[in-house]
Order: structure tokens, then sequence, then C-alpha cells
């Protein structure tokens, strides 16, 4: 999983934009609160609130979110109103269609966090902003509505990725949740037939892996369930030219090469020739081909 790190300009626009939207639904937003007890109780307990407390509620941090969804558990998932549940799934859908595709243009991401293999593109249409990839509710929908409009609870990701995370209870880590760092590193190794070649770029003769080493409880459940390996491993092409590409440039070469560059010249340079980017949100295989990247150059130095 690749972290989304927002800096304070982007955490400020997206939501100002998300504030534009709700802005218009905040009364009867409340008067769907003040209707049903049980979400009520669940937000704010007996205390009063005011529109900024709602606002506080549906732009909370991963932290907060975590707490709502615990007390929930905590109270054993009491059913709300049918009419609080159609209601925050239609806010959801006008989100979905109207506002997403702004906010991942605002946040700059291009792949999918989830597994940083899937592009998501934003693009017009009709006048407006959309996006090819989908919402996948962190806290599941189904079983957490009271989060279902929530900013932070609604993860951009791609279709594949909400697909086998629909419903499933694994703990894997909140992709917004900064304070975790995924251990998952790819590396090669080689096939049955164990032919050097491989390690020269003259063949695929070779399996793409997850170093097992290190590896949180939540890191093998995010390989589990998006089956990362097995979706990797089709990568061999990928990682065949990021082979050769060691082999090929020298340090002559990197050198002259680097000049083009003004800031931090030896890593430009090696996101220039391997084909990633320190955000790995901003390019799909990014994270795959830095390992992949350091795999190798590391062997020919």
């Amino acid at each position: 999983m690749i972290g989304i790190v927002i800096d304070k300009g982007q955490k400020e626009e997206i939501e100002r934009i998300y504030r534009c939207w709700f802005n218009k639904y905040l009364k009867p937003f409340k008067e769907m609160i003040n209707k049903d007890e049980k979400l009520k109780n669940i937000i704010f307990g007996e205390n009063e609130y005011n529109e900024e407390d709602l606002f506080n509620f549906l732009l909370m941090d991963t932290e907060s979110l975590k707490a709502v969804k615990e007390k929930c558990d905590a109270n054993n998932h009491i059913q709300l109103k049918k009419e609080t549940k159609a209601y925050l799934k239609k806010r959801y859908d006008n989100f979905r269609f109207s506002q997403a595709a702004k906010i991942v243009e605002e946040l700059k991401i291009l792949s999918c966090p989830y597994c940083n293999q899937i592009g998501m593109i934003t693009y017009q249409k009709d006048g407006k902003r959309k996006f090819t990839g989908e919402l996948d509710h962190y806290y599941s929908k189904s079983k957490y509505p009271e989060l279902m409009i929530c900013l932070y609870n609604l993860i951009p990701a791609c279709r594949v990725c909400n697909g086998l995370k629909k419903e499933k209870n694994e703990k894997i880590i909140n992709p917004y949740d900064i304070s975790y760092k995924s251990n998952i590193t790819f590396k090669t190794t080689f096939d049955d037939e164990c032919k050097l070649d491989y390690l020269f770029g003259k063949s695929d003769h070779f399996k793409i892996e997850i170093d097992k080493n290190k590896l949180s409880d939540e890191d093998f459940n995010e390989i589990d369930l998006f089956h990362l390996e097995k979706r990797y491993e089709q990568s061999k092409d990928y990682a065949q030219e990021i082979i050769l590409k060691s082999m090929a440039y020298d340090p002559i070469y990197n050198k002259r090469i680097s000049k083009m560059f003004n800031e931090n010249p030896e890593e430009k340079l090696n996101q220039y020739l391997y084909g990633y980017r320190a955000d790995h949100l901003k390019r799909s295989f990014s994270k795959f081909n830095q390992d992949i990247m350091n795999e190798f150059k590391g062997r020919k130095e």
C-alpha cells in the first residue's frame, strides 16, 4: 500500500471542496440526525452540536474514524433507520459523481494506492470532471453506514482492488494514515530452470516475489487481500527492462546525464531512467520499478 501524503495546502483545498459541496445539505443532514437518535448518539452522544461540529465529523482524521468505528462495534452495530441509510447513500452517490474527480486531481493521485499497478486518470466530459477509478469505503458502507460520507473514509482506488476489498474484514491500513509505512518490497528469484541469463536481462526465466522479511500483519493482509504477488508475477517485462537498463547505463553516461537535473541529480536520474517517482502515486508500477532497480543496481555496484 502506498500512503496518500497530503500537504497543508492540499488538505485545505480538498476540505474546501468538500465543504462547498456539502453546505447545501447541512440543514437536511441535521434534520435527519435529529430524527435518528441512534445516529446522533454515535456521532455526538448527548452533546449539543452546531454546523461546525457536523463538518468536524465529516472531515475527521483516521484516528477519529477508528474511534467511531470502535464505538459502532461496541454498540453491536445498532441499525440506523432505513431512511437514514437511504439519505446517506444518496449523498455518497452524489459526491462520487460530482466531487471525487476534483479531490483526486487536487491530490495528484494517478495510480491506485492499494496496488500501484492500475492507473487512474481524471478527465472532462459534458462539463464535469470524472475519473476512471472508484471510491473504496475503508470502513465498509454496509457495516458502518455512519461513516459512509466521511471524506477520509473514501479511498480513491482502482476497480480491481475495490472489488477485491468489498465486504472483506482483513485488517489493512487506511492509506490516509501516514503514521504507517508499508514494508512490502518486490524482488526477483530464480525459477525452476535456475538459468543465470535472467540476471543479465536475456530471458524471463525468473520469478517475481515479495520479500517476506520484516513484514507486518497488515502487510501480509494486503498481499493476500489484493493478490499482489500473483498480480505482479505477470510483470516480468517491466523487471526485464529494468535489469537491461541496470546493465546498459555506465557511471560515465550517468554522470553526464545527471547534469540535466539541478536538484538531487542522482535521484532524479534514477527516476528518469528506471520509471519511478518519489511519490509513487504519480506513476503506476513506480514502487515495483524502484525495488527492482535497487536490487540490480546494487548487484552491479
